[in-house]
């Protein structure tokens, strides 16, 4: 099963004045990032894999990790796994007071490769 998995940033969620919008808006960016890369190098090179993921089941997978600490180390994991990562820049212009690291989301990829690196996260509730 093909799946993209998103990383919030969990110390955020208790950030004074963090809303669910706010929180929405950054997982959005997030899973948009590995397609948006792709159109930005034109022609698109989607693979078979991605083309398989946006036709069909489109499955997400939200999780948090404790912080900017640990978010850096996933996306290192996951580019020594060979899966791509985006990280997503907050700008700074409403909720924090400087660009901000806020999330992570990987290429659609199979299960058994992502699941090794992001099993023990727990999800966003």
């Amino acid at each position: 099963m093909l799946k993209q998995v998103i990383v919030f940033r969990g110390d955020l969620l208790s950030h004074p004045k963090i809303t669910t919008g706010k929180i929405a808006s950054q997982i959005a960016h997030a899973s948009m990032l590995w397609l948006a890369h792709e159109a930005a190098n034109q022609p698109m090179n989607l693979s078979d894999l991605d083309k398989e993921w946006l036709t069909q089941s489109m499955t997400k997978i939200i999780a948090v990790c404790a912080d900017q600490k640990e978010l850096t180390e996933l996306h290192i994991q996951l580019g020594a796994a060979n899966i791509a990562a985006y990280l997503v820049v907050d700008e700074g212009r409403t909720v924090f007071s400087e660009p901000t690291l806020t999330a992570l989301a990987t290429r659609p990829v199979e299960s058994s490769a992502v699941d090794k690196i992001t099993r023990k996260l727990k999800l966003l509730r």
